[in-house]
């Protein structure tokens, strides 16, 4: 959260990935429930019940066709509107387990913004796994795959769509345009496509405050003194950030179903960043204080004025990514076999001018940066006693090279290299017991090698090896019309490579950055309960996380410097989860409720030299509470098929005050919004769809964290590592389909997603 407030000195740029072949969920379980509407009456309300939503093992398994939410836009509007997700500030988000990874017709979902490009009207039905098993990656929190629909016959498909996004608090436009062909003859099936992104900020603003305490060891005059002095520095002022990026992206591809049971393909993806400058501007009010009784007293000295004006530039920041996949049948055998290559080059030059009341600056820094990746999966199955076996492996080459170079004297250069090769093997069975329901037992077992050596400074080079078991364990029955499901799950979180990194990094002159390559994986132990009854579902979870990663700020010396860096917690946190989800359809109302609390239990023993015994105690604990609402209305229409309907939606999301992680969000947080969508042409061929969001300018934070001998606030922080600096605007959305139904049947998994996320 720390980085909330320094998320804006570097422009942002985008990171391409990758994604799995979705199986298709298991018709088998409950095949005749799916075409059942069960009506009753309440108040002479005619209430309609489709099982739309079903249990499907430990998953829940959503028809999307035939529904309201065919109709929400995008896939991002449609998986909002899904029982097991919600939206938060704006994020698509499991409940309970954060942020998932995607896949999409059997491919994993590299590059989020893909998921804009894909029309509700395409979707089959969506599948949220929240407790991920053994042949997933061991950082994989959530699981949502996404089947679309398919086209009928040969020939072309072809897809364009806009979306023009105006905020209308400050001067935020997003623009981006997508073209999407696919040719379909016989077995072979060949697709492309390109998007153009273009975004504006003129002017973003927030407000930040830091206090950071210390005991001095020596009076003014430079004396030693016998007992030490508490005195204090604080940081008081605004931010303003602008910045512009155009980007592309281009794909390509082909799907080849040699036999009846055998396929093969390849796909391509190449991102460029055409243009990516920002400016930061920071205006600070130093002020020191020498004496607790002041400090108590609010009563500082003004010691400094500090103009900072920050100029990035990133140039060369470009991608290329390839995976190929088999997939077959060999009498009872099935393999699934993928391999990735992934590439990134950036170089981001850093011009930061400062103007002081007692010394101005300029500094100049470049950073080069280049990652590579190498990876597969390969994936067996066979049926066994009654059950099915799954086992297989997962093999990851990461290579990670990182130039740094500043003007300033008293900051080093750094040259790095970063090397770590995973090997992972899986093994996973599942079988029907009669009256017992469906178990699952699995176990995945990585060993990892990880090096890092900096040329300029080999006293910060460090190797070592893990070794790790994550079990993993579930079960899920149906007794009447109700289904639940229990499952338990060990996973981990790997520390980005940048986190990784030794060498400071200059913000400016109070605030320097660097990373910890001493950092170790965190482990979380993950218990799910889920249960769904007609409409209604039920969620319950609880986490414990040891050895959190999390970022944190120290002193760097006695004169207001601050230094952020990342640490492993030293005291585990137990999080427990209650959400329910409602979605019945009323007439032509379609709503979609979530309502739920969110509670961490986690302490600390800070250094605070205001303290008499030079400690404090510092607790994240209180909850936090999501309502989300949403509602759709289908209004009826003369055609028969239902098509050219009006679809009207007012939605509202609302999420009170609460502790996140180490940080204390200390505002409710609300976004009522409201839509219109219309389509026109033969086969709804046509859809214009408009929005207002966060129509009362209610979504935002106000965050404080408490570190013990360092605090920081900061106002109205929105969205800006979304790449979204204020919720409240108006988008208009366009989109044209010609034959566009034939959704590439591509079914590569992708081998590298969380190593490709880390980068």
């Amino acid at each position: 959260m720390i980085q909330l407030a320094l998320s804006m000195l570097a422009a942002t740029s985008s990171i391409v990935c990758q994604a799995e072949k979705m199986e298709a969920p298991s018709d088998s379980l409950s095949a005749a429930q799916d075409s059942i509407y069960k009506s009753l009456t309440l108040q002479e309300v005619k209430v309609t019940v489709p099982s739309k939503t079903r249990m499907n093992g430990d998953a829940m398994l959503t028809r999307i066709v035939g529904t309201a939410v065919a109709n929400a836009g995008t896939a991002v509007d449609a998986l909002a509107k899904v029982p097991g997700m919600m939206t938060r500030n704006g994020e698509l988000q499991v409940i309970g387990k954060g942020t998932p990874i995607y896949y999409v017709n059997g491919r994993k979902v590299t590059d989020l913004t893909e998921l804009q490009r894909i029309s509700s009207h395409e979707i089959k039905d969506v599948e949220v796994i929240s407790t991920p098993g053994a042949r997933y990656d061991a950082q994989t929190s959530a699981v949502v795959r996404i089947r679309t629909l398919r086209k009928q016959g040969d020939g072309f498909g072809i897809t364009l769509d806009t979306r023009d996004a105006k905020a209308l608090s400050c001067t935020n436009n997003q623009w981006n345009s997508n073209l999407r062909v696919n040719y379909h003859h016989r077995s072979l099936d060949v697709f492309g496509g390109f998007t153009y992104d273009q975004n504006y900020l003129g002017r973003y603003a927030t407000r930040v405050t830091q206090n950071t305490f210390y005991k001095q060891r020596s009076d003014e005059a430079g004396n030693a003194v016998g007992n030490y002095l508490p005195f204090a520095y604080r940081q008081d002022g605004t931010t303003d950030l602008s910045q512009r990026y155009n980007s592309v992206n281009l794909q390509v591809g082909a799907d080849w179903q040699i036999a009846e049971k055998h396929s093969v393909g390849m796909k391509v993806e190449h991102y460029e960043n055409l243009k990516g400058v920002g400016d930061f501007l920071m205006t600070n009010d130093i002020s020191k204080c020498d004496a607790l009784g002041n400090m108590a007293k609010n009563d500082y000295r003004l010691i400094d004025r500090l103009l900072s004006n920050t100029h990035t530039d990133t140039d060369h920041s470009r991608s290329w990514l390839a995976n190929a996949y088999y997939l077959g049948k060999w009498g009872k055998w099935e393999i699934d076999w993928n391999v990735d290559y992934y590439q990134t080059n950036e170089g981001v030059d850093t011009y930061t001018s400062e103007v002081s009341e007692i010394e101005n600056r300029e500094v100049n820094s470049l950073t080069s940066t280049e990652n590579r990746l190498i990876a597969t999966k390969l994936v067996l199955s066979r049926p066994l006693g009654r059950g099915k076996l799954n086992f297989g492996t997962e093999l990851a080459f990461v290579n990670r090279k990182s130039d740094y170079s500043i003007n300033a004297t008293s900051i080093s250069d750094s040259r790095n290299e970063v090397e770590e090769n995973t090997y992972a093997a899986f093994v996973e069975y599942g079988k029907m017991i009669p009256r017992w329901g469906m178990w699952s037992l699995g176990v995945r077992y990585e060993h990892v090698d990880f090096s890092y050596e900096d040329a300029l400074a080999s006293s910060a080079n460090l190797s070592r090896r893990h070794d790790h078991l994550y079990p993993y364990l579930s079960w899920a029955t149906r007794i009447g019309e109700v289904q639940g499901s229990v499952s338990y799950a060990v996973k981990t979180r790997r520390p980005n490579y940048r986190n990784l990194r030794s060498n400071i990094e200059y913000n400016n002159r109070f605030t320097l950055s660097t990373g910890n390559p001493t950092l170790a994986n965190e482990t979380r132990h993950e218990v799910g309960v889920n249960a769904r009854w007609r409409f209604m579902a039920l969620s319950l979870g609880y986490l414990y996380t040891k050895d959190g990663i999390y970022d944190w700020m120290y002193p760097y010396d006695e004169e207001g410097t601050v230094l952020v860096s990342w640490v492993n917690f030293d005291k585990p946190i137990h999080q427990l989860s209650a959400f329910v989800n409602l979605s019945p359809v009323v007439g032509i109302w379609q709503p979609n409720y979530t309502l739920g609390v969110q509670k961490q239990w986690l302490s600390f023993s800070l250094d605070d030299p205001r303290s008499a015994t030079g400690k404090r105690e510092v607790s994240y604990g209180k909850p936090m509470m999501i309502c989300n609402l949403n509602n759709a209305f289908r209004l009826p229409t003369k055609n028969e098929d239902g098509k050219g309907a009006w679809q009207l939606e007012l939605n509202s999301e609302l999420m009170s005050a609460c502790h996140f992680g180490n940080a204390e969000i200390k505002n409710w947080s609300w976004n009522l919004s409201c839509a219109i969508q219309k389509s026109f042409l033969r086969h709804d061929a046509l859809t214009l769809r408009l929005v207002v969001s966060d129509i009362f300018h209610k979504t935002y934070n106000n965050v404080a964290i408490d570190l013990g001998n360092h605090i920081l606030t900061q106002t109205h922080i929105l969205g800006q590592e979304r790449n979204c600096y204020d919720f409240q605007r108006l988008t208009l959305t366009a989109r044209y389909s010609f034959n566009a139904m034939g959704k590439t049947r591509y079914k590569g998994k992708g081998a590298g997603k969380s190593f490709i996320e880390r980068m």
